[in-house]
């Protein structure tokens, strides 16, 4: 393996290989602390809609109804987010980069399936330009959106 092919991260490594992308980072715990948070502010809201009673405070009740809300309109967000550590190059949809306030890039996956896959890069330029090349040479589709003001 050349380490040519290699891409640093913020948290990891992007390594191009002849036919997928292996990617390395901490997405693993970022999975489980979004079902951590999914499911204690769930078991919360359900207590504070079951632990009401009418002499209560209505505000609790409200609010849990307003959690239940939440988390069940964003649970298909939830659902589309991938956390393979392998893609294959026909996997891959199209690539959009975005430039973060802070110099930071992120690159978000649009897999064919419809599933998408976020990755973090570092702020140095020298690391965005080789993945931008490493993309250009396997000709996948990319797009760049800068939202610095």
């Amino acid at each position: 393996m050349k380490t040519d092919n290699r891409v640093p991260l913020q948290y990891g490594y992007l390594t191009f290989l002849r036919d997928r992308l292996e990617i390395t980072d901490n997405c693993r715990m970022e999975k489980i602390l979004i079902l951590i948070g999914f499911f204690s502010s769930t078991l919360y809201g359900l207590w504070c809609v079951l632990a009401y009673t009418g002499a209560g405070n209505p505000v609790m009740y409200y609010s849990g109804i307003l959690i239940l809300l939440t988390w069940a309109f964003a649970t298909p967000f939830l659902i589309k987010r991938t956390y393979k550590q392998v893609l294959f190059y026909k996997e891959i949809g199209k690539i959009n980069m975005q430039e973060n306030y802070g110099g930071e890039y992120r690159a978000m996956f649009r897999l064919k399936r419809g599933k998408i896959r976020f990755v973090h890069l570092d702020k140095n330029k020298k690391h965005v330009k080789l993945f931008v090349r490493k993309l250009n040479e396997l000709h996948i589709k990319t797009e760049f959106q800068s939202l610095t003001a």
